[in-house]
């Protein structure tokens, strides 16, 4: 509801999604099952380093450059070929030296985890702005974030875009359905005419 408080912490707000999305992408373990969700101090530092990059290019809208953001995120890895084969991928700690963030990705299944869900994020992200930039409707976009970050983004966006009353007017209202499927409440003028009597 609050664009100036988005638009002043764009960079934890950008993590946060980012982290959710994780968090729905992959459940909790069971039993003796092997989590493999990137920690979050990973996926903040990719976050980070992609923003200090894309941040001062110029962008149509915040969602743009978050999309941006998150497609660069890998870039940032330094991945060194392996002699056996693979990879081994190194993420500097910006406020440990020496310190490798990337150190609980090195196992083949661990990486091929954060690759397939990092193209995962990034069609999410592709679906929701496209939805929103076609103005296709809350009917469209609701279950492209159900799905991208759970029922409870979903029913957070739903009930953000039910009509509020309007303090100091009439509780009549004409609910206008917009391009993007919102709704906002107009005040309806009060009439007299009941018909012939």
């Amino acid at each position: 509801p609050n664009a100036t408080e988005v638009q002043n912490r764009l960079l934890s707000r950008i993590g946060q999604l980012v982290k959710v999305h994780r968090n729905v992408s992959f459940p909790a373990p069971e039993g003796d099952e092997e989590n493999f969700a990137p920690k979050s101090v990973f996926v903040t530092a990719l976050v980070a380093a992609a923003y200090a990059v894309r941040a001062p290019v110029p962008h149509d809208s915040q969602l743009d450059l978050m999309l941006d953001v998150v497609q660069h995120m890998p870039t940032y890895l330094l991945r060194e070929p392996l002699p056996a084969g693979g990879e081994y991928w190194t993420l500097a700690n910006p406020t440990a030296p020496g310190n490798n963030l990337a150190g609980d990705m090195n196992t083949p299944a661990h990486q091929a985890a954060f690759l397939q869900w990092h193209t995962r994020l990034v069609s999410h992200l592709e679906q929701i702005l496209d939805c929103i930039e076609d103005r296709q409707g809350l009917d469209k976009l609701l279950p492209l974030l159900e799905d991208a970050f759970g029922s409870k983004a979903a029913s957070v966006v739903r009930e953000l875009e039910q009509p509020q009353p309007i303090p100091g007017l009439s509780t009549r209202s004409i609910l206008i359905g917009t391009a993007t499927a919102s709704t906002v409440a107009l005040p309806a003028r009060a009439h007299n005419f009941y018909g012939k009597t």
